[in-house]
């Protein structure tokens, strides 16, 4: 039986026969793509559940594909992974903050991508609650909409809300908030990340928790 549609974009031609070829053989429908010209209708015609951005030497121009993806609403629903080649922290922090719902490093083990995968298209039903409850992040414009109503956040702000928004049933460490999140963690304070937390509940909801108690974070909307 064949499993969900993955749209794979990357310049890197071995690399993308590379993860066509073992996709494929896991029964998933794979369509490629080495450049940039025509892609976004190609994406509306193909009805992809998944899409996979390469933006290791254009790195620029991944983003801008990504964020071209946003501003469509019919095409909001389709999640999306970025992978790199580089390990620097600021890329996955770059691929994060525009809205990825997921982002690895090349190499990566085939059996790590495919868990990934697997994890994310679990998602589909998780997602389906936040649109019910009438919650959800505006990318483009660094808005939380919240029952029709647009709300504001300072940028580390929504830097947190979005992270945990992106995986919306883990628990995120102090620890891991700040690695992701900081430059230089080690002029951050543990108590810094309580104190934005209080801040979003504040602007948010009384009904959005988030505290884990001695662990970390998770995002759930009421």
């Amino acid at each position: 039986m064949q499993k969900a549609s993955i749209l794979l974009l990357n310049e890197n031609e071995r690399q993308l026969s590379s993860i066509s070829g073992f996709l494929s053989k896991e029964n998933y429908s794979v369509t490629t793509m080495s450049n940039r010209s025509d892609f976004q209708q190609i994406v509306l015609k193909t009805k992809t559940d998944l899409i996979i951005i390469a933006i290791d030497s254009t790195l620029g121009r991944g983003l801008e594909v990504f964020q071209d993806l946003r501003k469509n609403r019919v095409l909001e629903d389709i999640f999306i992974m970025m992978s790199s080649q580089k390990h620097e922290d600021y890329i996955r922090i770059m691929a994060l903050d525009s809205g990825a719902d997921d982002f690895w490093v090349q190499p990566i083990a085939q059996r790590v991508i495919l868990k990934r995968i697997l994890a994310l298209l679990k998602r589909k039903k998780v997602t389906s609650l936040y649109t019910k409850s009438d919650f959800y992040i505006d990318f483009e414009r660094f808005l939380i909409i919240k029952s029709n109503k647009e709300i504001t956040l300072p940028k580390k702000e929504f830097q947190i809300i979005s992270l945990l928004y992106s995986k919306p049933e883990r628990i995120f460490s102090r620890e891991e908030i700040k690695r992701l999140l900081w430059e230089n963690i080690y002029h951050v304070q543990t108590r810094a990340i309580d104190v934005h937390i209080r801040k979003i509940r504040e602007k948010i909801s009384e009904n959005m928790k988030a505290t884990i108690q001695g662990k970390g974070y998770k995002l759930e909307v009421a």
